[in-house]
């Protein structure tokens, strides 16, 4: 079998480049932040307004600057919960590092799509139950609950979930709380590959002419492989756990990246690059 050994360096652009997540998530906070402001001022406007209220007109005025606020709080948590996600994603991509482009709108997409609380466990994200149904909140006003009308079940149900969700969006303190989570959030995935205590290593293998193992450790990350079995290894049924560390075993004494792999095999989680261009957790 024919093999070649590369040290991989970080070159991607665009959605491949977890910075560039980064910066479209600070730009969301940004303009969450702007939203924020704006309703604080138009309460602001409105109680004033309200302690000299004297005609139908100025009540009438009151009533709109009470709407403008909500409307401006009601987008300001979309965009912040949309900065959330996109921390996270910048985080998920750094898997992708290596590994065939194609995956990563197919995994972003079908894998995770508004899905925070997966990406979370998968990036190995401590949280508290809070800051977890935090995020679950997030992902439902991403969703539907701060983009679309309550879709509930009877008239009674309407009111109940339409009052929680109003709650939620007006409240100072939920958005304080979300705000801190995002920068929790922010603070580890700018770690992610970037940290001077935990390095990270990723080597390429290419196998035969359409096969490849890729191995990344360190990083603030899981550790994890990724393996496309050569048509060659197919037709031999060496397409399988047991053989890929077999073959593993018996290379260890090629390099260095061969020995790494069979020491953290207890930890490492193994993805199979499969037809239409997915991943299939193996163990």
């Amino acid at each position: 079998m024919k093999k070649k050994t590369t040290i991989v360096g970080f070159n991607e652009t665009g959605i491949f480049n977890p910075k560039e997540w980064l910066d479209e998530a600070e730009t969301q906070f940004f303009s969450s932040n702007l939203l924020r402001n704006f309703g604080k001022e138009k309460l602001l406007e409105a109680k004033k307004a309200n302690s000299e209220t004297i005609t139908s007109y100025e009540e009438s005025k009151i009533f709109n600057l009470v709407d403008e606020k909500e409307k401006a709080y009601k987008s300001s948590i979309l965009l912040i919960s949309y900065a959330v996600e996109l921390i996270l994603k910048a985080g998920v991509v750094s898997f992708y590092r290596s590994i065939p482009k194609c995956l990563v709108n197919e995994e972003l997409k079908r894998n995770y799509s508004h899905n925070l609380i997966k990406i979370v466990n998968d990036l190995s994200i401590e949280l508290t139950k809070k800051e977890r149904a935090l995020l679950v909140n997030a992902q439902d006003f991403i969703l539907e609950k701060a983009r679309y009308p309550i879709n509930p079940d009877d008239v009674k149900s309407y009111f109940e979930e339409k009052n929680i969700n109003n709650d939620n969006i007006q409240s100072e303190e939920f958005h304080d709380d979300i705000t801190l989570l995002y920068k929790k959030l922010l603070s580890h995935v700018r770690l992610i590959d970037r940290d001077t205590d935990n390095p990270v290593q990723i080597w390429k293998i290419d196998l035969d002419q359409d096969g490849y193992i890729v191995l990344r450790v360190g990083g603030n990350l899981p550790e994890r492989m990724t393996v496309k079995y050569s048509s060659l290894q197919i037709a031999n049924k060496e397409n399988d756990i047991d053989s890929l560390y077999n073959f593993i075993e018996e290379n260890s004494s090629e390099h260095h990246f061969f020995k790494v792999a069979l020491h953290h095999r207890d930890s490492i989680s193994v993805f199979e690059h499969v037809i239409k261009n997915t991943l299939k957790k193996r163990n």
